[in-house]
């Protein structure tokens, strides 16, 4: 379970971001996996990436609800994902315009990754927080996490990171109006881009570095780059970056007094874009309100200002409201956590009491333990000494008359059935202290044959049908000794209470799902239904049954149950009255040899 629960992640993250529905399904299967494996470490491995995904997807509320608990329990994951688990927390925090707690969870990241000596994650955190300070204004300490995030870049040889950096330094260098170096920033980033064929991550250092040939007044190349720019969009159909580049190249065009272009690319913008995209629909028409203006058609003009000015009340509003949702996200996250903090106390108070309960009855069932076997022990020596006697009366002859011999017999019986009883408890307290298993690779053809062996006098002399099935190749995991004790147990007592010529049958099959099943099927007087759920209590016997002459000590079914568990199996009971029992063994770990000729 734990492969494929590993196997489901890897392969959601390969989906990320380019297929998040494939994602959402493959991690939400392996964190329902997780939690039926009670696997904390995995189920927080998979609300990260629920909340990355839901992060891609823009619903935030739902990304903090996986992200935050996974935070919490930053420690669960391995190292050299904590960080990655930081910041895609810190990006869902900036979207939702809670810049400070962004801040503190790349600090933390940056932090973890500086101790563990992760350059990767450093360079990650160090753009994260670049990504901050811009969008808080703060072009100069941005450049200053990503003149650090570089050279880790250039350190680690990842091209295509150190071209992405680049390209934001480009944006950062043109709000400062440092054109120059922001034109060779872009230069490079958008040529190791195009190189290493991430054209579409292009798009970014491409609209950045126009802005810079149009703040250095070189309209030429700004609008040769936004053309090509344009060519990448409509390649890969991002039908809004490409209204957004049209937009700006009106915007442009305006600027240097070219109101026939201005005009001919902010309509070309209108009819690319959604309504959905309203910040480029008011760039669009605020750029032909000022074309029509400038072209005497006031009319126009009007009916774009108009335009820009009702999608700006319109996105003012909506930010408005999108601002006090997100402060109602953080309020309610902040509670959650709370609520999470105290539930967490309380677990841990409650397990620190499960504790002391368990560590008392582990004391109290030790106690119990020794002394079932210090009697056991005592109270063998005066059975041993009552048989030696018994014995020796017979020997000598002491004992003549066929009454006094009668009686000798019941108390050597009455002794045996004594012994047998403690030998059975003291087996039964190794089997629940968990006693060591020797398991190996048995056929189980001759667990059955030694049993047939084993029974096959007793069987006859009951005038009973000892069936062996051969199960062939068949092979499974046991210890030998141990699953040799439990047949015996099981093939005793079917002889016992299975009428004189009656059939027993011992078979075993293997299950489609690696496990072998070993069933006893006898043809005796069968138990109630009220009984079978009690048969492998201990020291418990069907009281209403005709049973009362058949000897048992009540144990041998207990120490049945207790080895097949030790070994991760289970053991259950079907009988019919007047039909018959079937005692059903299943253990893990079949399989069947495969003979090549």
């Amino acid at each position: 379970m734990l492969e494929t629960i590993l196997q489901l992640l890897t392969e959601a993250r390969a989906h990320i971001p380019a297929d998040l529905a494939l994602a959402h399904d493959l991690t939400t299967q392996a964190h329902n996996h997780a939690r039926a494996c009670h696997d904390e470490a995995l189920q927080k491995h998979s609300l990260w990436l629920l909340g990355m995904i839901c992060h891609y997807r823009g619903q935030y509320d739902e990304a903090l609800a996986h992200l935050d608990p996974a935070t919490q329990m930053i420690t669960l994951f391995p190292p050299e994902f904590q960080p990655r688990v930081l910041t895609t927390t810190a990006a869902v925090y900036r979207q939702l315009g809670d810049f400070s707690r962004a801040m503190i969870l790349l600090e933390q990241a940056y932090t973890l990754s500086e101790q563990a000596g992760d350059q990767a994650n450093i360079m990650r955190a160090l753009n994260g927080l670049a990504s901050i300070h811009s969008n808080l204004g703060d072009a100069h300490s941005a450049l200053t996490n990503l003149h650090r995030a570089i050279e880790v870049g250039r350190a680690l040889n990842d091209s295509y990171a150190t071209a992405i950096i680049q390209g934001n330094m480009c944006k950062e260098y043109t709000v400062l109006g440092q054109f120059e170096t922001a034109l060779q920033q872009g230069i490079e980033s958008v040529t190791t881009l195009l190189q290493i064929g991430k054209e579409r991550e292009a798009l970014f250092a491409l609209t950045s570095l126009a802005k810079s040939y149009h703040g250095l007044r070189r309209h030429e190349d700004a609008t040769r780059i936004l053309d090509q720019a344009y060519q990448i969009a409509e390649t890969y159909e991002i039908a809004v970056e490409s209204a957004q580049i049209m937009a700006m190249m009106g915007e442009f065009a305006y600027e240097r007094g070219d109101t026939d272009d201005a005009l001919r690319y902010g309509h070309q913008a209108l009819t690319r874009v959604e309504e959905r995209y309203q910040h480029v629909i008011m760039g669009a028409a605020q750029t032909l309100a000022k074309a029509y203006k400038k072209c005497g058609d006031y009319e126009r003009a009007y009916h774009y200002l108009e335009t820009y000015t009702q999608l700006r009340e319109r996105v003012f509003s909506e930010e408005s409201a999108r601002t006090a949702k997100n402060v109602e996200i953080r309020l309610k996250t902040e509670q959650a956590l709370k609520q999470a903090a105290y539930h967490e106390a309380r677990n841990h108070e409650i397990e620190a009491l499960r504790a002391r309960e368990q560590s008392y009855f582990a004391h109290i069932n030790q106690i119990r333990n020794d002394f079932i076997r210090a009697t056991s022990h005592d109270l063998k020596n005066p059975l041993t000494r009552i048989l030696l006697n018994v014995d020796m009366l017979r020997r000598l002859g002491m004992v003549q008359d066929e009454r006094s011999l009668h009686l000798i017999q019941n108390i050597q019986d009455a002794s045996n059935l004594m012994t047998k009883l403690i030998s059975d408890i003291l087996d039964l307290l190794h089997a629940e202290a968990g006693q060591t298993l020797h398991r190996e690779d048995h056929a189980v053809q001759v667990l059955l044959s030694e049993v047939y062996t084993t029974f096959q006098e007793e069987a006859y002399a009951k005038s009973i049908w000892l069936e062996i099935q051969n199960v062939g190749n068949l092979h499974a995991y046991y210890d030998a000794f141990m699953m040799l004790r439990v047949m015996h147990n099981l093939v005793s007592n079917a002889i016992k209470y299975s009428p004189n010529g009656g059939t027993v049958t011992i078979s075993a099959a293997a299950r489609q799902t690696n496990e072998i099943v070993l069933t006893i099927q006898d043809m005796g007087m069968g138990i109630p239904p009220e009984d079978l759920p009690h048969i492998f209590d201990r020291f418990y016997r069907c009281a209403q049954q005709d049973n009362s002459h058949i000897e048992g000590t009540g144990i041998g079914l207990a120490i049945v149950k207790t080895i097949i568990e030790n070994h991760g199996g289970r053991v259950w009971a079907e009988s019919t009255i007047e039909v018959g029992t079937t005692i059903f063994i299943v253990l893990p770990d079949a399989h069947r040899d495969i003979l090549t000729s």
